[in-house]
C-alpha cells in the first residue's frame, strides 16, 4: 500500500546503494551520538491552499489564487492590512474609514473582490470571524472587517478570486480573502514610524512590537505575540484644495447652454445673516460665497445670487483614529502525531469625527427681518465610535491513521458603541424668546458675543455624552477538516477531503438614546452541515476536482452547493484551468429582524427601515477559465476570465419608487410614513479578466523585479426590481445602487533589491467613468439644468508611489514610502440631491470607496531586531 513515506524510503535506498562502495573505501569516521530524533513526515508542514479542503501545495495551480507573501508585504510599503489589500486591482468599491462620515455608511474596513463587498468572505487561517456589528434592514452588510491583525503577524494573504461556497458556505460568491498568520517569529522586533499627509499636515504615528520564542520542530512549541498602536489625525475637507470647489462646469445641456454644478451650501452660516431675496457681493460676510441660486424652470430674468455658506469646512474627510491590535499564538507538539494550537486576537478602535449636520435656526428682528444662523461651527457635535473585536481559537491538528486532520473551535465577537458629545439642542427650544434680544450680535462671530449671549447659548449646549446605540455580533464555530489519500492512479494520488461544521451567529442591538425609534433586539441563527472534496489525477496532464456542501439553516432551511474544477498541463511550464460552481448568500439577521427603525424625518413624514423575515437567500452561478505559464525562470504570466450571476439579490425600494406606484404606496406608505423593506430584487451579473505578468533578473545594480497586474471588467449590471431587466454600472455611476465599476484598474511596479538597500516604484491607474448630472445643475440664468438625463465625465486617475528600505546595521532597518508622489488630484464626483450626497462621503465631490483623497502621504519606519 502506498503511504506518504514511500517516496522518502525509495530516495533513501537509492542514496544508500550509491554511498556504500564509497564509504567502504573511506577511512573510519568518529562516532557520532544522536541525541535528537528526526521529526516525522507531516503533511501539515506543507502549504494549506485557500479554496481546497485538502492540504496540497500543488492545488494552488488549479485555482485563481493571488498570493501576497511576506517578502511582497515588506516591499509594498504598506503600514497595515487594509492598505495592503485595498490597493490591489481586483479590489474596488471597498469601504474604508473615510466613508464613516456619511449617514449609514462606513465604520469598518472591507475587501471587495471585483467590487462585490458582500460576496467577499474574510477568513483568518481558514476560519471565519464575526461580521461587522451595525446591521439594519436597510443595510446589506455581511462582510467582516479586515483590520483585526497587526501587519507583523501576517505571513501571507491568499485571495481566491473565484466562488467557494461549496467549501466555505455563505458570502463566498465573489471569492475569499484568507489572512494567514506567521508560523515562526523568532526574537524581539521593535518598530516605530510616522506618517504625514502633506496637504493637511495630519500626522500618522505608529508603534509595533513582535516577539516569538521556541521552535516547534526542536523544542516542540512556539509562542509569539504581536502588538500595534497607530494613530491618525483627522483629515478635514477644508484642508484639501479639491474638496473646496464652489462650482464645477459640467459641459452643456440639451439646449446648448453651459451647465454648472456646485456642492452643499446653505443660507444658514456663521456668523448669521439677514435673509434677502437677492444679495450683492458686498453683503456677504466672511465665510460666505456669492453664488448663483436656483430659480424656477420658467424663469427668464437675470440670474439671482445669494450669500451661501459651505457645509464642508467643519467636516472630516477622514476621521481621527486610534487603533490598537494584539495577536498571540501558540503551537505545542503534544505528541509526535498531534499538535495543539491556540490564537487570541484583540482590537480596540476609536473613531471620532464631527457629525454631518447643520445646527441652524432663525429669529425675527423687530423690523420683521429674518436672521439665519448656524451654531454647528462654534459648537460642533462630535460622534465617537468605540469598536471592540476579539477572536479566540483553540484546536488540534495531526494525523490519525491515514487521515490528516484539523479540529478548531472559534469564538469571535465584534461590538460597537456609538456616542455623541458636544453640540447644541435646538429642538423644542423657544429660540425667539431666548436669542431674540441678541439679534444684532448674531450677525457677528460667536466668539465676539457678549457674556449675556454666551450665557443664553450655554442653555442649548449638550453637557453629557449621549449613547446612541450599542451593537454586538458574535460567531461561535466548530469545524473538523480531514483529508487522506484514497489510492493511486498512474498519474498520482486520489485525495479526499471532508469538512464537518456547526456554527451559531447572534446579534444584539440597543439604542438607549432613541429607544422609541430604534428598539433593542436580539436575534440568533445556527447552521450545520458537511462538505466533501475529491481530487483525482485522471490523466498525466489532467487533474480534476469536485466539491459538494450540504447544510441546514435554522431560519430558512437546507442549502446545497457544488463546484467542479479542472487543471490541464499543456507543457511542463504552461497549464489551463477551469471551474464552475454554485453559491449562495444568507440574509443578515438585521435584514430579517421583525421590527422597524426610524432613519430620517423629512418635514412631517418619517422614513423607517423594516425587516423582512420572508427573504430568500441569494443563489449564484460562477465560472472561470485561466491560463498560467512560466516559460523561463525569469518570466511568469497569468490570465483568468471570470463571471458570476446572482439571483434573488437583496435590496430595498426607494421612496421615489414607492410614491410612483399605487400598489407600492398601499403597501409601504402608512400614516404618511414610508417603510423601506428589504426584498429579493432580481439579478446581479459581473464578468471580467484578471491578468498578471512578472519578470525577475539579477543585474549589477541588484535584483530587478517587474510586476504588472490588473483587472478589466467586461460586465457589471443589476436589476432595479424583480422582473425588470438589469441596468449597468460599468463605467457609469448608478445612482439607484450608489455604485460604479471601473472598466479598468491596473498596477505596474518595479523593485531593485540589493543586500542592504532596495528601491520600489509603483504606478496605479483606474479608468474614468460618467455620472448623472446632479440635481443642483444650473444654467447661466439660474434655471434648473437638464439634470434628469445629462451626464458628465469623472476623469481617470493615475498615481505614482515610491519607497524603499535601507539596512542601517545588521539589526536596524529603515523603511520609507511616499504615496501619490505627484500629489495628483483625485477625480471629483459632484452628485448629490441638493441636501446630502448619495456617495460614500458627505464631503462634496469625494467618494472614498473608490479613490484615496488624502493626496501625498509620506511614511517612514525604523525596525530594530533587538534579539
Amino acid at each position: 500500500m502506498h503511504t506518504p513515506h514511500a517516496p522518502l524510503a525509495a530516495t533513501a535506498l537509492t542514496l544508500a546503494s550509491w554511498a556504500v562502495p564509497v564509504l567502504a573505501q573511506a577511512p573510519p569516521l568518529p562516532t557520532v551520538e544522536v541525541t535528537e530524533t528526526a521529526a516525522p513526515f507531516r503533511q501539515f508542514q506543507g502549504i494549506e491552499v485557500t479554496g481546497t479542503a485538502i492540504i496540497n501545495p500543488s492545488a494552488r495551480q488549479a485555482l485563481p489564487v493571488r498570493v501576497i507573501d511576506r517578502r511582497e508585504i515588506e516591499r509594498t510599503g504598506a503600514t497595515n492590512v487594509v492598505e495592503l489589500l485595498q490597493r490591489l486591482p481586483l479590489m474596488h468599491g471597498v469601504t474604508d474609514l473615510g466613508s464613516y462620515t456619511s449617514v449609514g455608511k462606513g465604520g469598518y474596513q472591507s475587501g471587495a473582490i471585483h467590487g462585490h463587498e458582500n460576496g467577499t468572505l474574510i477568513l483568518i487561517n481558514g476560519r471565519r470571524q464575526a461580521s461587522v456589528p451595525l446591521q439594519r434592514a436597510d443595510l446589506d452588510r455581511t462582510t467582516a472587517d479586515i483590520g483585526l491583525l497587526p501587519l507583523s503577524a501576517i505571513e501571507r494573504v491568499e485571495i481566491l478570486s473565484d466562488g467557494a461556497s461549496s467549501l466555505y458556505g455563505s458570502d463566498a460568491i465573489a471569492g475569499v480573502v484568507n489572512i494567514i498568520t506567521r508560523s515562526h517569529s523568532p526574537g524581539l522586533r521593535l518598530s516605530a514610524g510616522t506618517g504625514l499627509v502633506t496637504t493637511s499636515g495630519s500626522a500618522q504615528p505608529s508603534l509595533g512590537i513582535a516577539w516569538g520564542h521556541g521552535n516547534l520542530r526542536k523544542q516542540r512549541y512556539h509562542l509569539q505575540a504581536h502588538y500595534s498602536d497607530t494613530r491618525h489625525d483627522a483629515v478635514a475637507a477644508a484642508d484639501l484644495p479639491w474638496t473646496n470647489h464652489s462650482t464645477v462646469p459640467l459641459g452643456t445641456g440639451a439646449n446648448g447652454q453651459p451647465l454648472l454644478a456646485y456642492g452643499n451650501f446653505s443660507h444658514y452660516g456663521q456668523p448669521g445673516q439677514i435673509y434677502r431675496s437677492s444679495y450683492t457681493p458686498e453683503q456677504c460676510a466672511p465665510g460666505y460665497q456669492h453664488l448663483i441660486t436656483m430659480a424656477g424652470p420658467a424663469y427668464t430674468g437675470p440670474p439671482q445670487y445669494a450669500c451661501l455658506a459651505p457645509m464642508h469646512p467643519h467636516l472630516s474627510l477622514y476621521p481621527q483614529v486610534h487603533n490598537r491590535q494584539l495577536h498571540t499564538q501558540l503551537e505545542w507538539a503534544a505528541t509526535p502525531e498531534h499538535t495543539l494550537f491556540a490564537e487570541s486576537s484583540h482590537q480596540r478602535l476609536h473613531i471620532s469625527y464631527p457629525r454631518a449636520r447643520m445646527e441652524w435656526g432663525y429669529i425675527t428682528t423687530p423690523d420683521n427681518q429674518y436672521i439665519l444662523f448656524n451654531l454647528a461651527p462654534p459648537y460642533p457635535q462630535q460622534r465617537h465610535t468605540h469598536s471592540q473585536r476579539q477572536r479566540h481559537v483553540i484546536g488540534l491538528k495531526g494525523q490519525v491513521g491515514l487521515w490528516d486532520y484539523r479540529l478548531s473551535l472559534v469564538d469571535s465577537t465584534h461590538s460597537e458603541t456609538v456616542t455623541d458629545t458636544g453640540g447644541i439642542r435646538i429642538t423644542g427650544t423657544p429660540l425667539q424668546n431666548l436669542l431674540g434680544p441678541f439679534h444684532a450680535q448674531l450677525l457677528q462671530p460667536i466668539d465676539q458675543a457678549s457674556p449675556e449671549l454666551q450665557q443664553a447659548l450655554s442653555t442649548l449646549l449638550r453637557t453629557e455624552p449621549t449613547t446612541i446605540r450599542t451593537e454586538t455580533n458574535q460567531l461561535r464555530d466548530i469545524t473538523l477538516t480531514a483529508s487522506r489519500t484514497l489510492g493511486q492512479t498512474d498519474h498520482g494520488d486520489i485525495q479526499l477531503g471532508i469538512v464537518g461544521f456547526a456554527n451559531q451567529h447572534s446579534m444584539h442591538t440597543a439604542s438607549p438614546g432613541v429607544p422609541a425609534t430604534s428598539p433593542s433586539h436580539n436575534a440568533r441563527r445556527s447552521n450545520h452541515g458537511l462538505a466533501a472534496e475529491i481530487q483525482w489525477p485522471a490523466l498525466a496532464q489532467l487533474h480534476l476536482t469536485g466539491a459538494l456542501r450540504a447544510e441546514r439553516y435554522s431560519d430558512f432551511g437546507p442549502v446545497l452547493t457544488g463546484k467542479a474544477a479542472a487543471k490541464y498541463t499543456l507543457t511542463p511550464h504552461t497549464l489551463l484551468r477551469a471551474s464552475a460552481g454554485t453559491g449562495f448568500r444568507a440574509p443578515t439577521l438585521g435584514q430579517m429582524a421583525p421590527y422597524a427603525v426610524r432613519q430620517l424625518t423629512v418635514g412631517n413624514a418619517e422614513i423607517w427601515a423594516e425587516g423582512n423575515p420572508s427573504l430568500r437567500p441569494e443563489r449564484s452561478i460562477q465560472h472561470s477559465v485561466g491560463l498560467q505559464s512560466t516559460p523561463t525562470p525569469q518570466w511568469a504570466f497569468g490570465l483568468d476570465w471570470w463571471q458570476y450571476r446572482v439571483n434573488d439579490t437583496f435590496g430595498s425600494l426607494t421612496v421615489a419608487e414607492i410614491n410612483a406606484d399605487p400598489e407600492l404606496r398601499a403597501r409601504y406608505l402608512r400614516n404618511g410614513n414610508h417603510y423601506l423593506q428589504p426584498m429579493n430584487l432580481g439579478q446581479l451579473s459581473k464578468a471580467g479578466i484578471d491578468y498578471q505578468a512578472h519578470y525577475r533578473k539579477p543585474l549589477d545594480a541588484g535584483v530587478l523585479t517587474l510586476s504588472l497586474e490588473g483587472t478589466h471588467h467586461l460586465r457589471s449590471q443589476r436589476s432595479l426590481r424583480s422582473g425588470q431587466p438589469p441596468v449597468s454600472d460599468l463605467g457609469h455611476y448608478q445612482a439607484a445602487f450608489d455604485t460604479v465599476t471601473p472598466r479598468h484598474k491596473l498596477r505596474l511596479s518595479a523593485t531593485i533589491s540589493q543586500h542592504k538597500v532596495g528601491w520600489r516604484a509603483t504606478i496605479n491607474h483606474q479608468s474614468g467613468n460618467t455620472a448623472p448630472n446632479p440635481y443642483t445643475v444650473l444654467e447661466p440664468n439660474g434655471r434648473p439644468g437638464a439634470h434628469t438625463s445629462g451626464t458628465h465625465p469623472v476623469k481617470a486617475y493615475t498615481t505614482l508611489d515610491i519607497g524603499g528600505w535601507y539596512q542601517l546595521s545588521p539589526s536596524l532597518r529603515l523603511v520609507w514610502n511616499i504615496e501619490n508622489l505627484t500629489n495628483a488630484t483625485p477625480p471629483l464626483r459632484p452628485y448629490n440631491n441638493g441636501h446630502t450626497p448619495t456617495t460614500g462621503s458627505v464631503t462634496p465631490w469625494s467618494d472614498t470607496r473608490y479613490t484615496n483623497y488624502r493626496g501625498r502621504v509620506v511614511n517612514a519606519r525604523l525596525e530594530w531586531q533587538a534579539w
